[in-house]
């Protein structure tokens, strides 16, 4: 499977912010992308009950847009479609789906205790 880590960045003097890199991922950069700017600030709670409704088999697939991302939702894989990608820069990663839900609630948790206390 792919490894992740959380690293810490200084956006201004005062002012720090988490991310994730996620190791071993063809256009990881995109998922971390979503994460940081989709999912950062939400609970997540309406991505994973749309996950579930997925893996559950109650849906067959599932979608939607987020800040800088168009996401498609299958039992099996998940299509991730960055919106601004520069030129000659790959758009679309593919995850599979459970690790997609997953790395949703590890990402969510983890920032929620960043902001709580400021460390990683």
């Amino acid at each position: 499977m792919y490894s992740y880590r959380f690293k810490e960045f200084v956006l201004s003097k005062n002012h720090k912010s988490l991310a994730i890199s996620i190791d071993g991922l063809p256009n990881g950069d995109i998922l971390e992308n979503f994460l940081y700017s989709d999912i950062q600030g939400t609970d997540g709670r309406l991505e994973l009950e749309d996950i579930d409704s997925v893996l559950s088999g109650e849906k067959k697939q599932e979608g939607w847009f987020g800040n800088s991302s168009e996401i498609d939702v299958h039992p099996d894989k998940t299509v991730i479609r960055f919106l601004f990608p520069l030129e000659g820069q790959p758009d679309t990663c593919v995850v599979e789906t459970q690790f997609f839900r997953d790395i949703i609630e590890i990402w969510v948790k983890k920032h929620r205790e960043y902001k709580r206390t400021g460390k990683l």
